[in-house]
């Protein structure tokens, strides 16, 4: 009955917030048609039918009809996001803009150590399954496992980064998921042509190439060109990571109502996964702790010597941004999808088990977008059908072909009252092939800004998560599909010229429609996982920042707090994967140098975190387990506890002239020997040297 009334309430409002859009719109549109006459074909050809006739630049009148003006997509999502900008992102981190991302943000990064393994980007305790990631609107997840390589993604094309407030989160999301980011693309309209190149060095044959250029081709035509080559041997046997990324765009500038652009993305990469430094190693001395060894390249022997895979990805976007007028913008998308991940182990042992696993996921997909925006009123409607195909072996004997077909819509509305306060409402609509497989979402959130100086935000949704491919098939036994689940989340900010404070928390529950009872650890048996689904799962947790600047000295100071607690069948357990307390501190000076002709930056950074449980990494799966297979044994990870620890590093940046940014930055200053997943080795003291150039010819 509950789930009943949900979905009439959310019919009701769609309808509502519709027919409320479409009225003062059309009341609009009446008041333009009594001053203005035009047709559809008058208003491609001509820049400006709804505005002024020119426009002023440099104390000269230039015709409108001869200046072009680029569309930008719009979100009503984002009003209230939190956002990573280009200066953050040129001059704070030359490391990894996702270490940069977890520096910012209430997050944990689960760094290996290796340049080969993969992350577990772990944000409001959403790990990266439960996180979604956006290039504009596009969403860049893998269908089949809702994840994707971080480390393959161009950072250079991007102009900032966004993390959506969490509340409204799952509206952007495939498959609902309870935290988002969205990377917004780096633009440029200019006849000069420009072109960067960056360059980065690190320890272990760590190199790193990126290069773009961007031009108009025509008074129309706006053409960009980037690439990437990003190669590291690694410390150990078994631990490169090799890559090649690339992009295409041309934009075509048809009017100042009409652009069109086309973009084609692409990746390939080779990680190799050795699993670890293996304990049952002859050179480790009785009763000697493997910490000892764990930094010592002669004594330290990994466990897998001939894991790797290999990650192609394609993907194509053809968008068209229609803006009839200033209070109206249209966007559509056509776009297309093609992953293959080629895992291979023992290729090479003709004593051992080959395995050779090859996973396609294919997917083709519309997207329509409508803002409105009316008087104090704002609307956003958007719509996306995907079709899926999916290619994955279960195990060695049985391979798993699917098709699937998703449409999902939102519908989301906000209200501005004297730009003080703003509350918002959206639901949303997600129906996957069957008639039974349809899920009804909703949320609301208020923004009140009291004053210029302080401001505060409360939101709640109520949506359903939904399993990737990959983990249905892992809970077949229990025919899982969805989890329900609630968001209660809270921000206040204040700042001053020199101050700013910020305080931010949330509360989810997750909750499984039908429970079935399972171990509470989750296990890798037999190639596949038995993941745990708890009767009932709260997390929860917040950040407290200070952010204060005195003469040319800033420094911000963070405390962090997450925390979970699991209910299956009555028995509570709470343990947590990840550090409960965390705190961040940080100073720099900038100044302008050698008669301003350099801007620099120089500071230290302290991370310090408590200790949690531990778990191990699946590299055919890419999941992270409890339990898994060491040395031929099932072994629980969760019995080891990895210790609080912190670490020191030192950054510098400058840029010389507006035209080079020179960084240098040492890392764990004082060689802290630890580790964050058994048995990989964190990263010693590292000297890391980049520069990036900018050409304006």
């Amino acid at each position: 009955m509950k789930n009943l009334i949900s979905k009439f309430w959310a019919i009701g409002l769609i309808f509502l917030i519709s027919f409320n859009s479409l009225y003062s719109i059309d009341n609009h549109l009446l008041e333009l048609k009594a001053n203005t006459s035009f047709t559809f074909f008058q208003l491609l050809n001509q820049d400006r039918v709804l505005f002024e006739d020119s426009v002023e630049i440099s104390d000269k009148k230039i015709s409108v009809q001869d200046t072009v003006i680029p569309i930008n997509s719009v979100s009503l999502i984002s009003s209230n996001s939190q956002f990573i900008d280009k200066f953050l992102i040129d001059r704070k981190n030359f490391f990894s803009p996702i270490h940069l991302i977890n520096w910012q943000t209430n997050s944990f990064l689960l760094d290996l150590g290796l340049p080969s393994n993969f992350y577990d980007f772990s944000l409001f305790q959403a790990d990266n399954r439960s996180t979604s990631f956006l290039i504009n609107n596009y969403e860049l997840n893998d269908p089949l496992t809702n994840i994707i390589d971080l480390r393959d993604l161009r950072f250079d094309e991007f102009e900032s980064i966004e993390i959506i407030f969490p509340t409204r989160s799952f509206l952007l999301s495939r498959y609902n998921n309870p935290a988002t980011i969205v990377f917004n693309e780096w633009k440029r309209y200019s006849s000069i042509p420009y072109s960067r190149i960056k360059y980065i060095e690190a320890p272990y044959e760590n190199l790193f190439f990126d290069g773009m250029f961007n031009v108009n081709l025509t008074k129309k035509i706006n053409f960009e060109f980037g690439i990437t080559k990003h190669n590291a041997l690694g410390r150990f046997i078994n631990s490169e990571k090799d890559l090649w990324a690339g992009k295409l765009k041309s934009t075509y500038y048809l009017s100042n109502q009409l652009n069109f652009n086309l973009t084609y993305r692409y990746s390939k990469s080779l990680a190799r996964f050795n699993e670890g430094i293996n304990l049952n190693n002859p050179l480790l001395e009785p009763g000697e702790p493997v910490e000892n060894i764990l930094y010592d390249n002669q004594r330290a022997l990994v466990i897998n010597d001939d894991a790797y895979h290999k990650w192609t990805n394609h993907r194509i976007n053809f968008q068209t941004l229609f803006k009839l007028s200033d209070f109206s913008l249209t966007q559509m998308d056509f776009y297309f999808n093609q992953s293959l991940r080629e895992f291979r182990d023992n290729e090479h042992k003709a004593d051992s088990l080959r395995v050779f696993k090859n996973y396609w996921s294919k997917f083709l997909g519309f997207e329509l977008k409508e803002n409105a925006n009316f008087s104090f009123n704002q609307l956003e409607l958007h719509l996306r059908f995907e079709k899926s195909l999916i290619e994955s072996p279960v195990n060695d004997f049985t391979f798993l072909k699917k098709i699937d077909y998703q449409l999902m819509g939102y519908a989301f509305y906000e209200l501005n009252l004297f730009e003080r306060i703003k509350p918002s409402f959206y639901v949303k609509y997600t129906g996957i092939n069957k008639i039974e497989d349809i899920f009804f979402s909703y949320g609301t959130d208020l923004t009140f800004k009291i004053s210029n100086k302080v401001n505060f935000i409360l939101g709640y949704s109520d949506f359903d998560q939904i399993l990737s491919y990959d983990e249905k098939l892992f809970s077949a036994i229990t025919g899982l599909k969805n989890i329900r689940t609630r968001i209660f989340s809270g921000r206040f900010s204040y700042s001053t010229d020199n101050l700013k404070f910020n305080l931010e928390s949330y509360y989810r529950e997750a909750k499984v429609p039908s429970f079935v009872y399972s171990d509470y650890r989750s296990i890798e048996y037999n190639g596949s996982i038995i993941k745990p689904y708890p009767e009932l799962e709260k997390l929860f947790g917040g950040k407290f920042d200070v952010q204060y600047s005195f003469w040319k000295v800033n420094s911000t100071f963070s405390v962090l707090f997450n925390d979970r607690i699991q209910n299956f069948n009555e028995t509570t357990f709470h343990r947590i994967i990840q550090p409960r307390f965390q705190s961040r501190f940080e100073v720099y000076y900038r100044d302008l140098l050698f008669k301003s002709s350099l801007d620099l930056i120089a500071g230290f950074r302290v991370n310090i975190f408590s200790s949690f449980s531990a778990r191990s990494f699946s590299p055919s799966n890419l999941y992270f387990v409890d339990v898994r297979t060491y040395n031929d044994t099932l072994f629980n990870f969760a019995s080891i506890r990895i210790p609080s620890n912190f670490t020191i590093d030192l950054f510098a940046s400058g840029r010389v002239k507006e035209n080079a940014i020179v960084y240098i930055s040492i890392e764990n200053l004082l060689d802290r020997k630890f580790y964050l997943v058994p048995y990989y080795p964190a990263n010693d003291i590292q000297f890391r040297f980049g520069i990036a150039w900018e050409f304006y010819d």
